[in-house]
């Protein structure tokens, strides 16, 4: 009986301090180019992330909204428990200084395990922000690193055979990061002059039934 009930609090003992970072997570689309996600922080009792956004105006000014949700792939939203660091919107944070940086986080209930990405949605009137495809994956997002490292070394060829190597990955995932690695393949295909090719991939990603499509089609340069 002592043996099973040690057991018991030793497993119980190990949910509880579960705990997976996943560190600058790869997404698709985002509202705001200067506001970032640092980590996401998963444990039983809470997901949390850690964002950070740069002043790039003279009178810069920032806050969060009360209407903040994780859409889940199973379309359940998660609303936004508690933030630390940023103030609660109609109150405003006052930037002093171009380039200055605001680090904050947003807590939210605990995700269901297994789960593979999220959009990351501020509801609101005006100027909201928002993440597409927030990949938790550590293995995609390692596999994802590599393809942008190539890109970021100029290796075109190489960069573009590794975004394509991902597309097998997210089939039948009902994850639109499959339209982001067709703009990636479109364009790494013009910055290697080959418009042929980067028709073909655009075509194939109109073509798909990938769920919203059309904000990375409209984000393209060519149509």
């Amino acid at each position: 009986m002592k043996k099973n009930l040690f057991l018991s609090l030793l497993i119980l003992s190990a949910l509880q301090l579960y705990s997976q970072t996943i560190d600058r997570p790869n997404y698709g689309l985002k509202s705001h180019p200067t506001l970032d996600i640092e980590s996401v922080v998963l444990t039983t009792n809470a997901t949390t992330i850690f964002m950070v956004i740069e002043n790039q105006s003279l009178e810069g000014t920032f806050c969060a909204d009360k209407n903040i949700f994780i859409a889940l792939p199973n379309g359940k939203h998660l609303k936004v428990k508690s933030s630390e660091g940023i103030p609660r919107c109609p109150d405003t944070h006052v930037f002093k200084l171009f380039g200055e940086k605001m680090l904050f986080s947003l807590t939210f209930p605990p995700m269901p395990a297994g789960t593979l990405w999220f959009d990351l949605i501020e509801d609101c009137d005006d100027a909201c922000f928002s993440f597409n495809s927030v990949i938790l994956d550590s293995g995609f997002n390692q596999k994802i690193d590599h393809a942008y490292s190539s890109l970021e070394s100029k290796d075109l060829e190489k960069s573009a055979l590794e975004f394509e190597a991902l597309l097998p990955l997210f089939a039948d995932k009902k994850c639109n990061y499959q339209a982001a690695i067709y703009s990636n393949l479109v364009d790494l295909a013009k910055m290697s002059g080959d418009t042929e090719t980067a028709m073909k991939w655009l075509e194939i990603l109109k073509n798909s039934d990938i769920p919203n499509k059309e904000k990375y089609i409209e984000s393209l340069k060519i149509k």
